[in-house]
């Protein structure tokens, strides 16, 4: 990860950021070879570097009926 500019920011070495974007989730059961030898990342987390993880970022505060989303045309509703 320091390779492509990514500093650990927990002492589990599982998180880390650029400053702009947070990868999680990076546990040895995470990362693979493939038989090429090329290095796979499977069920990584991405999001942005906000505040409440040590960063400089929020994300829009966003109105609306969250137990709803359309995906596709199609609504759904949950709760």
């Amino acid at each position: 990860m320091a390779g492509i500019g990514f500093k650990p920011i927990n002492k589990e070495n599982t998180a880390f950021s650029n400053g702009t974007i947070v990868a999680s989730d990076l546990k040895r059961g995470n990362i693979v070879k493939d038989s090429n030898g090329n290095v796979r990342v499977v069920d990584a987390d991405m999001k942005l570097h906000t505040t409440n993880l040590g960063g400089e970022y929020e994300y829009d505060k966003v109105d609306g009926d969250f137990g709803r989303f359309s995906f596709a045309g199609r609504s759904r509703q949950f709760c």
